[in-house]
């Protein structure tokens, strides 16, 4: 059969124009209303941008009444949700939320998150601190109103909760239903929940960081049926409309991107793998795959010596990937389409230039710490720590 390369949009990172990053350091306060004062809850902030995340606790602003503060964590937010947390978890995690702001998005002026008296969830409003200015009040939802959200490339929107187009309609037997026709879509898994009221943590299910996902085994056009029975039964049903061979984007973005600059690997002439080269500095980096705008985690971590090893990527998982480059060079990203896998081949560790100006004549061994890893120089040859001849 003919290939048909369908390019997909790329990661959906698109910010409004008055949007400005949070940059590490920058402090931002919160006024709780009284029901997220009781039972003596604790508060944190969530910043997160296009791949990344960081959790940091608020803690009282001396000499003021109910505000609390946060400068920050080191990186680069697009947006932040300030959380009301469980008083005896000292960990921060969605597990230990009881309740949240919805996502918001910082202007760079407007610093101070106030919640409206009454809210439990996805409310604040901000204000510039110590202005005394009263925030506008947030409106109410639509209630009655299901809405699909998930993968950009399944539903036409990337988890956007106020997308009409993907409203539900009710049925005779009280169920929601939406179709989707003629979505293209290539071999691999997609996530997606529903959400009421246009807003998130409202009738949203599955709840929190759980979302149901789709597999699909061929590629090829689709129409998708969804179907909601208002309570624990929410599914997706693909019907093959056209079976079409589909080369897929596939992009890397991460903390040697800068996250929000991710990285378009090229695919091979036979359509079986695609690559990319980064170079990097002696770190360890955090970092995710995206599939046509889908995002795939990996918990696991690489090192030298597990290189050009293939590890599975999955939108299941919500964790980053993390590398070890052990020594600066360049490092060889490649994915297998068929097993949606990472393979990395690391650079040679060959070690060229003279060790604090000693040469090999003047001394028969010596120790040489480079680029964090430990090597003897005895007789002209250079030794691992283990005893190995480094090449």
């Amino acid at each position: 059969m003919k290939k048909i390369f369908t390019l997909f949009a790329a990661l959906a990172m698109v910010i409004s124009m008055s949007a400005v990053n949070i940059e590490e350091g920058t402090k931002l306060y919160l006024t709780p209303n009284g029901n997220w004062k009781v039972d003596n809850a604790r508060f944190a902030a969530y910043f997160f941008n296009g791949g990344g995340n960081s959790w940091a606790s608020m803690t009282s602003v001396e000499g003021e009444t109910d505000v609390y503060e946060v400068s920050a964590p080191t990186g680069s937010w697009e947006q932040v949700i300030f959380c009301r947390m469980n008083p005896n978890a000292i960990e921060n995690n969605w597990g230990n939320k009881w309740n949240q702001t919805k996502n918001l998005t910082y202007d760079g002026t407007k610093n101070h998150c106030i919640i409206e008296e009454g809210a439990w969830d996805n409310c604040g409003s901000w204000v510039v601190y110590g202005s005394g200015e009263t925030p506008e009040p947030t409106p109410k939802p639509d209630s009655d109103v299901y809405t699909i959200v998930g993968d950009e490339a399944l539903v036409g929107s990337n988890w956007n909760t106020t997308d009409t187009n993907n409203d539900m309609l009710k049925q005779d037997d009280n169920t929601y239903k939406l179709v989707k026709e003629n979505v293209t879509l290539s071999k691999g898994s997609y996530a997606y929940k529903v959400c009421k009221g246009h807003t998130w943590g409202t009738g949203e299910y599955p709840s929190g960081q759980n979302n149901k996902v789709l597999t699909i085994d061929a590629s090829g056009v689709y129409n998708i049926t969804f179907t909601y029975d208002g309570g624990e039964s929410l599914n997706a049903t693909p019907t093959l409309v056209e079976e079409k061979e589909i080369i897929p984007v596939i992009q890397l973005a991460g903390e040697m991107t800068g996250w929000k600059t991710p990285v378009t690997l090229t695919a091979s002439a036979d359509g079986l793998t695609a690559s990319t080269t980064i170079t990097m500095d002696a770190k360890t980096y955090e970092f995710k795959i995206a599939k046509d705008g889908v995002w795939l985690g990996n918990n696991g971590t690489m090192k030298r010596e597990n290189d050009n090893q293939g590890w599975d990527f999955k939108v299941e998982d919500i964790n980053n990937c993390k590398i070890e480059a052990d020594i600066a060079g360049d490092y060889v990203f490649t994915w297998n389409y068929d097993k949606n896998q990472l393979a990395i081949t690391f650079p040679k560790a060959t070690p060229t230039e003279a060790v604090d100006n000693v040469t090999v004549e003047e001394v028969k061994a010596i120790k040489v710490i480079r680029n964090g890893q430990m090597y003897i120089l005895r007789d002209g040859v250079l030794y691992n720590a283990i005893g190995q001849v480094a090449e």
